[in-house]
Order: structure tokens, then C-alpha cells, then sequence
């Protein structure tokens, strides 16, 4: 085996492993892309993840049931950008204070 083909074969696993860690990121960031092109700066979105993994982790663990998990995650998640879209839209507050 080669230095080159043991490089690569070192390389591999932390490409992988790179593409996996960085999948939430890149979720967001796509929704963020979309809130931007409908004209909301959603400055926000680290803090709308931050509390659906808390309501998340806390609903799976005290009910012992990842369905219940992902509900509380997702409804954690829309109800903080949902506040959002409320104050920006209906009230005109500014988005960036």
C-alpha cells in the first residue's frame, strides 16, 4: 500500500463523518434560505433549534417515547418561528433589533 492510498484511506471516515455532523446545519441554513427569499430575516434560527432540541429531549425522556420526542421537537420549532412570523408579519416590529 502506497502513501497516497493510505492518505485516502485516512481521509474517508472523516469526510463521512463530516457530511453526517454538519446535516442539522445544512437543514437549517435551507430554511433559512427560504424565510430570506420570502423577505423575513430570521436571525433566530440557532435559538428556534436550541429549544426544539430541548422540548425534544425532554418530552422523549420523560414519556420514554421517541414519537413524542419528534412531536415536541417539531411543535418547539414552529411555535418559536411561528412567534416570529407573527410579530414581523402582523404586528411590523423590526426583525433586527
Amino acid at each position: 500500500m502506497n502513501n497516497r492510498s493510505r492518505r485516502a484511506a485516512m481521509l474517508e471516515p472523516l469526510l463521512n463523518s463530516t457530511v453526517a455532523m454538519a446535516t442539522p446545519i445544512l437543514l437549517a441554513a435551507l430554511g433559512e434560505l427560504l424565510v430570506e427569499r420570502a423577505g423575513i430575516i430570521n436571525i433566530g434560527i440557532e435559538g428556534a433549534m436550541l429549544a426544539a432540541a430541548f422540548f425534544g429531549l425532554a418530552a422523549a425522556y420523560f414519556s420514554a417515547s421517541l414519537a413524542l420526542g419528534i412531536l415536541a421537537a417539531v411543535g418547539a420549532g414552529v411555535a418559536m418561528n411561528a412567534m416570529l412570523a407573527v410579530l414581523v408579519v402582523n404586528l411590523a416590529v423590526n426583525q433586527v433589533v
